[in-house]
C-alpha cells in the first residue's frame, strides 16, 4: 500500500496523490500519481451503496408491516 495524501497545486486546486519511491542502483525514482477522480468515484460509489441499502431496508419494512 502506497501513501496517499492531499496536495494543493500552485493555482490552489486540491488533488489527491499517491506517492511511490523505488531504488534503482544508487538512484531513487519517485512518482506522484493523481488519484483525485478515483477517490471521488469511490466516495460516490459508497454513497450510492448506502442509499441502495437504505432504500432496500425501507421497502422491506413497508411491505412487512402488520396492520
Amino acid at each position: 500500500m502506497f501513501p496517499k495524501f492531499r496536495m494543493t497545486c500552485k493555482k490552489g486546486e486540491v488533488k489527491w496523490v499517491r506517492f511511490t519511491a523505488r531504488l534503482y542502483g544508487s538512484q531513487v525514482i519517485t512518482t506522484f500519481e493523481d488519484i483525485t477522480k478515483r477517490k471521488e468515484n469511490l466516495e460516490l460509489l459508497n454513497k450510492l451503496q448506502t442509499a441502495k441499502e437504505y432504500a432496500k431496508f425501507s421497502l422491506n419494512n413497508r411491505f412487512h408491516r402488520n396492520y
